[in-house]
């Protein structure tokens, strides 16, 4: 039987693609359409004001919300000559070195009030917008299910879809931007603390800035430049992925001490059981999916690309399944036992009355500490 070809995901096609805009951004040829759309707030807008940039003088920029968004404005907003780089009337006029583009924005446009017919016009305009014509469409968080359905299928096949996605929790890229932005602060951060930091606080790039800028002010008034983990438990807020992660992560490299500290905050905080199950599932189908195709033969760069997981995740998960199948005497994979008490919980915790913070107990020392 002939292989079946490795399809990629388009969610995951359109992550790859911010690579593609980086690559424009850098010759500098932006014109054309563009969805922005996915978690990561903090990049979205980042690249989005890049774009802006770009533009020279603020009269270029023509943003649609909502209801403002009418066929004819967003035809004319297109069609508008860029505004000249903004100059004194008393200065000759000199040739810009920096071209100039038009940018039109639209937030919620108001797109099912059109007929089958504009739809098409709309779309028309959109594949053949002017050189020097830069049109992004951005989407919120909220609004992820927009790009699978209806007109918005089409708009992604007619612009540069980029998924902006979270850095997974130990991403070593994300490291090297907080590492940036403290450096930028004037703060110093040990590698470990710095790893330490990513583990309490998470992965959104926005909260994460806004905690390296208390931890900067806090640092300030103590006189002092060196952060320590003290100083980001005393400043810092721990997110519920971070959290959530610990408890995972720990569970599953049998560290039951450190994942029952985590597990015992998520408790008092009353997070909602159910999302703590759905992580830690996640996380065993994952090891199990690299575990199955290791014990094939598979290489890491293959694993990588059939299950879409970080390299690093790989090499982390492949690590892990080495260590606890070692310790794990139970005739069968550490992963394959891993799943089986998944399972087992998943049904219980949805149709037990018993305490669903209890069960989840039991499923982390279960994980944490295997009982063939």
């Amino acid at each position: 039987m002939a292989k079946t070809e490795y399809k990629p995901k388009k969610e995951d096609v359109y992550a790859a693609n911010l690579s593609v805009l980086k690559d424009r951004m850098k010759k500098k040829n932006l014109s054309g359409s563009y969805v922005f759309y996915g978690e990561e707030e903090y990049l979205k807008n980042y690249y989005y004001d890049e774009l802006v940039g770009a533009c020279g003088d603020k009269l270029n920029v023509k943003a649609f919300y909502g209801a403002d968004f009418t066929l004819d404005n967003f035809f004319a907003a297109c069609d508008t000559t860029p505004v000249a780089m903004s100059m004194s009337m008393f200065e000759e006029e000199t040739p810009s070195e920096k071209e100039d583009y038009r940018l039109v924005k639209l937030v919620f446009p108001k797109l099912d009030v059109l007929s089958k017919g504009e739809e098409k016009q709309f779309l028309s305009k959109l594949s053949e917008l002017p050189e020097g014509v830069i049109v992004v469409f951005f989407l919120y968080n909220d609004e992820e299910e927009k790009i699978s359905k209806g007109i918005y299928k089409s708009i992604c096949d007619a612009s540069l879809t980029v998924n902006f996605r979270h850095e997974p929790v130990g991403s070593p890229l994300l490291a090297s931007w907080a590492q940036r932005h403290f450096l930028k602060a004037g703060v110093n951060a040990e590698r470990a603390v710095l790893a330490y930091f990513l583990n309490y606080v998470g992965n959104d790039m926005l909260t994460l800035k806004n905690e390296i800028d208390n931890c900067a002010l806090y640092l300030m008034a103590e006189k002092r430049d060196g952060l320590t983990a003290e100083d980001i438990e005393k400043v810092c807020k721990k997110s519920v992925s971070a959290q959530i992660f610990d408890i995972s992560s720990n569970a599953l490299k049998g560290r039951y001490k450190e994942a029952m500290a985590a597990f015992t905050f998520f408790k008092n905080a009353k997070e909602d059981e159910i999302l703590l199950l759905a992580t830690i599932s996640k996380a065993v189908y994952d090891l199990c999916a690299v575990d199955k195709l290791s014990k094939k033969g598979e290489s890491l760069a293959e694993i990588q690309k059939k299950t879409g997981l970080r390299d690093f995740v790989v090499r982390n998960y492949a690590s892990l399944i080495k260590s606890r199948d070692r310790e794990f005497k139970g005739g069968i994979s550490y992963a394959s036992y891993a799943s089986e008490v998944c399972l087992k919980y998943d049904v219980m915790l949805k149709s037990s009355r018993t305490d669903g913070y209890e069960l989840l107990e039991e499923l982390i020392f279960k994980l944490a500490v295997p009982c063939p």
